[in-house]
């Protein structure tokens, strides 16, 4: 929801806490590498992302290197994964899609209780 907080553990940025500001209605575009050695592009289109920003009084929620983080909420003192981060751009927006449809897709579920 617009305005809920949120947080993830990136490679590149560790901890940070992030405000949704909308999700997106359809498919997104974005520009990846398919081979880094070779400097290859392709254009991805990715279903109804949800956009963020850093929390209020922080940095930009994500950097180059965090794609790939669970983004999570607390809610009743749980965390529960909302999300996975897949780009942000230099004007400190991340996108972030919904992490139901990708378990869905891929027949899976997460576990949870480990390293207690």
């Amino acid at each position: 929801m617009d305005g809920m907080i949120v947080e993830k553990v990136g490679r590149t940025t560790s901890i940070r806490q992030g405000v949704v500001v909308a999700q997106m209605v359809g498919f997104e575009p974005c520009l990846y590498s398919i081979n880094a050695l070779a400097g290859g592009k392709s254009l991805v289109y990715f279903d109804s992302p949800f956009i963020l920003v850093g929390a209020p009084g922080q940095p930009k929620f994500s950097e180059p290197g965090d794609s790939g983080s669970l983004v999570s909420i607390l809610e009743n003192g749980q965390r529960h994964a909302a999300g996975l981060l897949y780009a942000g751009n230099g004007e400190g927006y991340t996108f972030v899609l919904p992490i139901e449809p990708i378990l869905s897709n891929l027949q899976v579920s997460l576990v949870s209780g480990h390293n207690l």
